[in-house]
């Protein structure tokens, strides 16, 4: 049973980790089971806390319609697969060290909690300066590469048509792409020592499948085709010189639904060969990339994830350009079809990525803004440096939502491919704590075409105002180039909002018939204009009257963008057993927010332990003689008592002689007997005794759960 239910639990961790968290037995119940069935022990799931460096790469699917993440913690000599039920999850990149709270079954780990303890740094694998590259093209025995993708046209793909008989128009590169919207910092080194080296196609000795396909579901399984490929152009590399790899592999039908795969930054255990370790991967299928304008796209996408970058996606509300202050709203992976990091473009990677992940900008590039003022902004795509972004704080005293504008001209051979809409105003990027790391989030903010992110720019003439916060942005003109822009820090009506519940700890254990406390956190979204208003808070779940459900404060009282806590008390009738979910709710006039069901608690309930025997009582030691005078004779020591409990499984009986005189007498205890349970009563034999004197005896009742008090007595025998 333990084992089928490791499998089972083993399957969620991976699929459903919140369910996985949900049915994972808490703690103590883990202790209680490992100590009864002691054989079984490796068959249950651990809690704790596991550090190590993470390795991170992404799959993107065919059209990129589809991404999956992988994130490996390494601890020890082992790697360890890490699920989240958040997509908030510490770390951005290879190397990261992390710190991971949660759930573990052999190799796999469900974080309730993660934590960023360093990050990586490597002067050999920065995205900045020259890359260094080498590309391995592979054939199989069964399926050679495309004609189509020889080394003469990736040069063009890498470094545009100088370097390639492969012309196209527009002369589309990798290196000019990353020179352009790097202003020079980042290139595709082409000559001296680490120069671009494209070698292959090699023949491999066997057909790989590179993909692992469960039901229709493709997984990366490219560890064992990419060390034949290092393997095969060791004698033509010497990967001292790289710091890059990329594989480009034939479609053998193995892996139908990835066009790609690439690391998050290097990965230390990466060594392709000659020594050399700490490389980006990244392997492309050949019919991705079969002109110019389709390789480019894919790799600078997964080049950009190389780089350290993660996916540009969509952040959606429903009625509403954004939603309160670290509400999440409904993130599209590859929603942002203005960077190459998004949906299948041409668009550079965004300011938000450029600053925090590349170390393309700096502050002087993207302006920091939080008080009222009035900016002028150069195209993206303007040279050299200059003001290309503004960094928005959104709303007085906000310190983690930022919106990042910038202004996307119809210029250049990149930018000009993109949708016009985009051409009419700002491109606004959103960054709060629900932004996962290294990813970024474009708003729409043409709101007549809902949940369109193909015109999301704020128009020329057009003002939003925030109606959470203080801020309002317009956008005046585009005069010279240049997007002219008025950010404006005002009182903006109160517009009342939905608060945000969470419940805490996700899982607990209590027994039947006890008490089990929970922390209910309750944000306040209103906006900044509000008043402080008082929530109620509830519990509807177990849907059970006989469970008793108390808060303590009952309400709270908050003003806008104000987190309170309350702790839940559930108290459990004596019948339940089994897992319970758990949630709360906190209500104001007609605003009510609700734990998210994926994030409701679980609470296992028990059978209670047996609680100690009650101790016997009026136990009395009476001597039994067998004639008279001279001929008297101790027979033995009749022992009876009280029996006050119903829970005992014996009972304990000693005895002692007390030796010495006056107030020097000792009495050392020694084992008796142990009658059974329910027994009331004991012969201590004469021949047991050593003579005459007084002699003590002792009584408790035990069981499992502990012992009674001792009960004494003594007696005379002659």
């Amino acid at each position: 049973m333990l084992q089928q239910r490791q499998s089972l639990l083993e399957a969620f961790m991976a699929s459903q980790p919140a369910l996985a968290l949900q049915l994972s037995f808490p703690a103590d119940v883990l202790g209680d089971l490992a100590a009864s069935f002691p054989q079984s022990a490796g068959r249950l799931e651990s809690r704790g806390s596991w550090q190590g460096p993470l390795y991170y790469f992404v799959e993107d699917g065919v059209g990129f319609t589809r991404s999956r993440e992988n994130r490996k913690l390494r601890v020890g000599g082992q790697l360890i697969d890490l699920f989240s039920p958040s997509p908030v999850v510490a770390g951005s990149k290879c190397n990261d060290v992390i710190a991971a709270t949660g759930v573990r079954s052999n190799n796999k780990i469900v974080a309730e909690s993660s934590t960023l303890v360093s990050s990586a740094l490597s002067a050999t694998c920065s995205p900045v300066g020259a890359q260094k590259i080498a590309v391995i093209l592979v054939s199989f025995p069964s399926t050679p590469l495309s004609q189509t993708i020889t080394q003469n046209f990736l040069n063009g793909v890498f470094l545009g048509n100088a370097f390639s008989s492969s012309a196209s128009t527009p002369d589309w590169s990798i290196s000019d792409f990353w020179t352009q919207a790097s202003d020079g910092k980042t290139y595709v080194n082409s000559s001296g020592t680490g120069a671009l080296t494209i070698v292959g196609p090699y023949t491999l000795s066997q057909d790989y499948a590179y993909c692992t396909n469960s039901n229709g579901s493709y997984s990366d399984n490219s560890g064992a085709v990419r060390q034949a490929a290092y393997a095969a152009a060791d004698a033509a590399l010497n990967y001292t010189d790289f710091s890059r790899v990329v594989v480009v592999l034939p479609n053998n039908g193995s892996c139908t639904g990835i066009a790609g795969v690439g690391t998050i930054g290097c990965w230390s255990s990466e060594c392709p060969g000659d020594g050399a370790c700490n490389y980006s991967w990244t392997w492309w299928r050949d019919d991705q990339i079969g002109s110019r304008g389709a390789g480019v796209n894919l790799a600078t996408h997964e080049m950009g994830h190389n780089l350290g970058l993660g996916h540009s996606a969509s952040r959606y509300y429903a009625t509403e350009v954004v939603g309160p202050v670290d509400v999440a709203g409904t993130r599209s992976e590859y929603g942002d079809s203005f960077s190459t990091m998004g949906f299948w473009n041409f668009g550079f990677y965004n300011a938000q990525h450029q600053l925090n992940q590349l170390g393309w900008l700096s502050s002087s590039n993207v302006l920091p803004v939080n008080t009222s003022g009035s900016y002028s902004i150069p195209g993206f795509d303007t040279r050299p440096d200059a003001v290309k972004a503004l960094k928005i704080q959104r709303g007085t005293g906000t310190t983690d939502a930022w919106m990042y504008l910038a202004y996307y001209p119809s210029s250049g051979i990149y930018l000009s491919q993109l949708g016009s809409q985009i051409h009419t105003g700002a491109i606004i990027h959103y960054q709060d704590a629900q932004t996962p790391g290294g990813k970024t989030d474009l708003l729409d903010f043409t709101q007549n075409t809902n949940n369109n992110f193909s015109d999301p720019a704020l128009a020329v003439g057009q003002t939003w105002a925030d109606p959470y916060t203080d801020l309002s942005i317009t956008i005046n003109s585009i005069v010279s180039g240049s997007l002219n822009v008025t950010v404006n820090y005002n009182t903006p009506p109160c517009s009342a909002a939905n608060p945000t519940v969470t419940i805490s700890p996700l899982t607990g254990s209590v027994n039947a018939g006890s008490s089990f406390n929970f922390t209910v956190s309750v944000k306040n979204n209103d906006s900044i204009a509000c008043a402080s208003r008082t929530f109620s808070l509830a519990s509807s779940l177990p849907i059970d009257a006989t469970w008793t459900t108390s808060f303590s404060p009952a309400s709270l009282t908050l003003g806008p963008g104000a987190t309170g806590t309350a702790t839940l008390t559930k108290t459990t009738p004596s019948t339940a057993l089994g897992s319970y979910s758990v949630n709360a709710s906190a209500t104001s006039g007609s605003n009510t927010g609700a734990t998210d069901p994926t994030f409701n608690a679980s609470l296992t309930v028990t059978t209670p332990p047996p609680s100690p025997p009650a101790a016997p009582s009026s136990l009395t030691a009476t001597a039994q003689y067998s004639g008279s005078g001279k001929n008297k004779t101790l027979q033995s020591v009749k022992l009876t008592w009280v029996d006050n409990s119903n829970n005992e499984t014996q009972f304990d009986l000693q005895r002692c002689k007390v030796t010495g005189k006056g107030n020097s007498t000792t009495c050392t205890y020694a084992p008796l007997a142990l009658p059974s349970a329910n027994v009331t009563s004991y012969a201590d034999p004469a021949s047991s005794l050593s003579g005459s004197g007084t002699y003590k005896y002792q009584i408790r009742s035990e069981n499992g759960a502990g012992n009674s008090t001792w009960v004494q007595t003594q007696v005379q025998v002659q």
